[in-house]
Parts: C-alpha cells; sequence; structure tokens
C-alpha cells in the first residue's frame, strides 16, 4: 500500500510540471512578441562558426531589409553585393525556419557562385545550404554540403591560380591538363548539377514528413548489412540528432513520459557517387505490462527507424573507414543491451557512439526524480552552449553543427 501511494503522488508532480511548463512556454512567447524589432532578429540557426558563416546568437537582417540590399545590389549591377544579399536573404529565411524559401534563393545562388570572387560568400551558400537538407532530413546531401563549405578557399585558390597562369601564358595548356584540384579524395557525392536537381525536386515536394514518433523496428544485422553493399567507399560521416524534452530549455522531462530522444545517422559515400545512409535511435521495448519510468527503470531494447523524426540539435562529422568500423562492431555487440533509464537509455547509447567518431560533447547528465544520467534535454543545451569539440583537432574545426528550431531571441 505505502508503495502505491508513493507511485500516486509521483505522477501528480509530473503532472503539475507539465502544468508548469506549458506556463512558462506561453510567457516566453509573450515576451518575444512585444520586444520584437523589425529590422533585425538575433537567433542561433548556426552553431559551427568560421570567418565565413555567422556566428551563433548573431543578429540576423529581416527578409524585408535584406530585399532591399538585392534591390540595391542589382540597380548598381555589383555582382559581389547580389550574391552577398541572396546570402543574407537566405540567413533571414533560415531564421524564420523556412527552408523552402531558403531553397530558392540557395538555388539563385548556385547559379551566381562561378562568377563570384569571393571565396568566403560560396562557402557561406555551401553551408546554407548544408543547415537546410540537414532540416529537410536529407543528411547525406547536408554533410556533402558542409565539406564543400569548408574546401571552398582550396578550390577557389587553384581556380584563381589556373586563371592566373593562363593569362601569363596562353600555350601553358598543360597547367590545366595535369594539375590536380586540391582535395581530389573528394567526401562530396553531390556535384552542383546534381545538387541544383535534388533542390529543385525538394522545392517542388510537399513538405518533409515530420514526427515525434519513431518508426518501425529495425534489426541491428540489416542496418549494419546495409553498409556491405560491394561498392568501394569514398567516405564515411556520422551525425547525432538531439530532441529535447522543450526546445532550447534545459528540461529534462515535462509531464509523463516527454524526456526528448538522441538518435544516429550513419552514412556511407561510394566512389561512384552513390550513397548507403540510415538514421536509427535505441529504445526500450514497447508493450510491456509496466513501461519504463523512474520506478522501474529497465526494460529489453529494440533499434528503431529515426530518419522522420524531428530534432532541435544536430553535430555530423566525416571519420575514417577504421573509426566507422568501430561504430558498426558497437552496433552489433550493443542493440540488445538491456534499456536502463540512468545506465544505458537513447543518450548513452548515442554518446558511446559520437565518442567513437571522436566527438564530444561535455555536460550531458542531469538529475531526475528517483534517477540521474545523460539525458536529451542537458546535452542539447551543451551544444546550444558550444560544449563540443571534435577530440582528434581539440576544437570544433570538422564538426558539421546546426539547430533545427531557432529559438530567436528578439531585442
Amino acid at each position: 500500500m505505502p508503495g502505491k501511494i508513493f507511485r500516486i503522488i509521483f505522477l501528480l508532480v509530473l503532472l503539475q510540471n507539465s502544468r508548469l511548463t506549458s506556463h512558462a512556454q506561453s510567457a516566453d512567447l509573450f515576451l518575444g512578441i512585444v520586444n520584437h524589432r523589425a529590422d533585425s532578429v538575433e537567433a542561433i540557426p548556426f552553431l559551427l562558426a568560421s570567418n565565413s558563416i555567422p556566428q551563433a546568437s548573431h543578429r540576423f537582417l529581416s527578409v524585408s531589409s535584406a530585399e532591399k540590399e538585392l534591390s540595391i545590389a542589382k540597380e548598381q549591377k555589383s555582382l559581389e553585393a547580389e550574391v552577398s544579399a541572396l546570402n543574407k536573404i537566405s540567413d533571414a529565411y533560415l531564421v524564420a525556419g523556412q527552408s523552402k524559401n531558403a531553397l530558392r534563393q540557395l538555388r539563385r545562388l548556385l547559379k551566381l557562385k562561378n562568377l563570384s570572387e569571393d571565396e568566403q560568400a560560396v562557402s557561406h551558400l555551401y553551408y546554407n545550404l548544408a543547415v537546410v537538407m540537414a532540416r529537410m532530413k536529407n543528411y547525406p546531401a547536408a554533410l556533402s554540403c558542409f565539406y564543400k563549405a569548408g574546401n571552398t578557399q582550396a578550390h577557389h585558390l587553384f581556380k584563381m591560380r589556373r586563371k592566373r597562369y593562363m593569362y601569363l601564358d596562353s600555350s601553358y595548356y598543360s597547367f590545366q591538363e595535369n594539375t590536380e584540384e586540391p582535395s581530389s579524395e573528394d567526401h562530396s557525392v553531390f556535384n552542383d548539377s546534381l545538387l541544383d536537381a535534388s533542390l529543385q525536386s525538394l522545392e517542388q515536394a510537399s513538405d518533409t514528413l515530420q514526427s515525434d514518433e519513431p518508426g518501425e523496428q529495425v534489426q541491428a544485422t540489416s542496418l549494419i548489412e546495409a553498409f556491405m553493399d560491394d561498392k568501394r567507399a569514398s567516405s564515411y560521416a556520422i551525425a547525432i540528432h538531439v530532441k529535447q524534452p522543450v526546445a532550447g530549455k534545459k528540461k529534462i522531462f515535462t509531464g509523463l513520459g516527454n524526456v526528448g530522444h538522441m538518435f544516429i545517422t550513419l552514412t556511407k559515400f561510394n566512389k561512384d557517387r552513390s550513397f548507403v545512409s540510415r538514421t536509427f535511435g535505441f529504445y526500450p521495448e514497447k508493450g510491456l505490462m509496466i513501461p519504463v519510468n523512474p520506478i522501474f527503470p529497465e526494460s529489453p531494447s529494440v533499434l528503431k527507424n529515426d530518419h522522420f523524426r524531428t530534432w532541435d540539435e544536430m553535430i555530423g562529422r566525416f571519420v575514417s573507414q577504421k573509426d566507422f568500423s568501430r561504430i558498426l562492431e558497437f552496433i552489433d555487440k550493443n542493440s540488445n543491451t538491456l534499456y536502463h533509464l540512468n545506465r544505458f537509455n537513447c543518450s548513452d547509447f548515442a554518446l558511446a557512439i559520437a565518442e567513437l567518431a571522436h566527438i564530444r560533447i561535455a555536460e550531458t547528465s542531469g538529475k531526475w526524480p528517483l534517477g540521474k544520467g545523460n539525458n536529451p534535454g542537458t546535452t542539447g543545451q551543451s551544444i546550444l552552449a558550444g560544449k563540443f569539440s571534435n577530440v582528434e583537432t581539440g576544437s570544433q574545426s570538422g564538426l558539421f553543427a546546426c539547430t533545427n528550431n531557432l529559438f530567436a531571441v528578439y531585442k
């Protein structure tokens, strides 16, 4: 009898917590509306910063202000100003969460990029494409564009050097014929023509299917065998996705059972420009008489298809064949490990794979009634705070990180 009373009290506490969270979210929205300023907005659409990519928590122009810049650039017939304005318009749409509108601007930019001398603007274009593709759940294309964003400068310098040789001596054709472009081991599966075709099809398609529920159960053996396609690989990549219980909040749970989720995407790029990609997560088995909870924290586990699951934060990178093999081996050994809310949950599974990929996220653990452990709420907030690194470089270099929900702060 005392145990039953305790469970009833615990459920009442959870319900009250859920009501308080809803009230807090309504208050945040109200403050955002009151303090809105028309010309610009401060937001966090990009978490990976470089000289050419907007910093996190950066102030972005509104769509109308960026459109004005584009009109002025066209009147002045300035190509570089037009490219810059189109990037700003795509930024504005990304901040507003309007991926399809951003796509239209980025397709316009793709047609102009070969005329531009500004490699930073071209890098910005590819990075924005990576963010859009990630949000539309085309993770192989997202990682390809991320690769292009990071290698734009090397290819730009090669192009300019070749043009310079041709200008100095028009008979010097051997330079073009015998010199390889930098980074001949190209991680990118999408060249610009394929990329534009993919963008056009996404622009014309209906909205990407989104879900807060997992797909069908997948077997570890079939998941692993998908990558054994008898094709020669050019590269491998991984992405970690975090769905927080409350986007942008360090909230470990809300209501009954909403604890968020973490899941993984693995991609193998082939030499023939094909690819294999799988998105999946670690779950407690459903249909049990007593679902997993802080009082009964253990359950048999399953892997499920998470391709259509929504997420709030994402970190990706390219990995070596050796590291990719170690990840597949980990999945094979641990897919049947008992799910435990405190010791081996979806976050523990994803974070272990992240470590094998040399992605380190600090401060991923938190407490809840009767337990504690790694969780999506704390992990997502650490990513937003920039508390992640590439272990191989000791910095954020080589990591693609972005947000899906933009937590705009109007000032």
